[in-house]
């Protein structure tokens, strides 16, 4: 005797409660693969997620949409279920599933990421081996400015492509204040090439977002404005040029409750002059060019709120990491609330 299937009689609710759940992809929206994650597990952009609306990617609501009449009609009509697009291979049916995707978004805050490709190495000639047609980044980017008052969250990696300076020559057609909705901008690092002024105009409309709460940059150049609206910042990980460099950032952004660090040259510019991070509650510091002087950069902080500290360093042994023991002999009255002191081994 023919039933009819359970499928047909699950509540459209739970369905749709499924399909979010089922897509949820931490990768896609973290700097570092696989988890943008401190060495305690937490994620530093965690307090900018809503774990509620996090939509699966557009290539699982293209397969769900095909199960059945039911799904399909579900699926097509919910618009944050289309509004996160990863694109890591550049080519025509990529091209095509990225504006269907837009084009069912409808007026959704979109998730946007723009990774390297799949393959390992890109080579100039890297289109000729493509599986099928290549479309180019630009085409791509292009897509996605047509939506960039709906931009919430991107994570552009546009270095690995030889011709990123043309991509990024796109923005000058964008006013500054065309990205009303981002609150996460994440560019990865520009692999030592040089940045052209339309990067420097991309950045400038990215910043001057009035939602920018969280922000990755990690180009060679260090070129930040520490002004408003950055003063609101949450999140940042970003690269500095000097100690005095870090105390003023420290001093600019008051409302930093996540700070990964990365000093690259030991210059003290200016005399230091102590800062007082009442809201800081993550610190990273990254010292992978082995210049950083931790002892007076800690003896000119007071961090009442850190919970987390962690100190990246990698030189070869112990007598190359002098900070190590100053860490160590840090007074508890120093941190007060520190709950987890971290300094990585170097690595074997």
């Amino acid at each position: 005797m023919f039933s009819a299937p359970y499928i047909s009689s699950i509540p459209v609710s739970l369905l749709l409660a499924i399909f979010e759940t089922v897509g949820d992809e931490p990768v896609v929206w973290n700097k570092r693969d696989p988890v943008y994650t401190n060495h305690h597990g937490a994620d530093l952009f965690s307090f900018t997620l809503d774990r509620s609306v996090r939509p699966p990617p557009q290539r699982l609501s293209l397969t769900i949409s095909h199960v059945c009449s039911q799904w399909r009609y579900l699926v097509t009509g919910e618009a944050r279920l289309w509004a996160a697009i990863v694109v890591n291979s550049y080519n025509r049916g990529d091209a095509f599933l990225v504006a269907l995707s837009l084009s069912r978004s409808k007026n959704h805050l979109l998730r946007l990421a723009l990774l390297k490709p799949r393959w390992s190495v890109v080579s100039d000639r890297h289109l000729r081996c493509l599986p099928s047609t290549p479309v180019t980044l630009k085409a791509f980017l292009s897509m996605f400015l047509r939506h960039i008052s709906h931009w919430e969250y991107i994570n552009f990696n546009l270095w690995w492509d030889p011709w990123c300076c043309g991509s990024t020559d796109l923005f000058n057609m964008v006013s500054v204040n065309s990205a009303k909705s981002l609150k996460v901008a994440i560019l990865p690092e520009s692999g030592g090439k040089a940045l052209t002024p339309s990067f420097y105009h991309m950045w400038e409309i990215f910043y001057t977002s009035p939602q920018l709460c969280c922000a990755a940059w990690n180009a060679s150049e260090h070129r930040l404005h520490m002004t408003p609206p950055f003063s609101c910042l949450r999140g940042l990980d970003v690269h500095v040029c000097s100690i005095d460099e870090c105390l003023t950032l420290l001093r600019s952004c008051i409302q930093l409750e996540s700070l990964y660090v990365t000093v690259r040259c030991s210059l003290i510019l200016h005399p230091l002059r102590p800062v007082t991070a009442n809201n800081l509650r993550i610190f990273t510091l990254d010292d992978s060019y082995r210049h950083c002087h931790y002892s007076r950069l800690l003896d000119n902080l007071t961090l009442p709120a850190l919970r987390h500290l962690d100190i990246m360093c990698f030189g070869r042994s112990r007598d190359e990491q002098p900070h190590r023991g100053c860490l160590e002999s840090i007074p508890d009255m120093l941190f007060p609330s520190l709950i987890a002191l971290h300094v990585q081994p170097p690595p074997p």
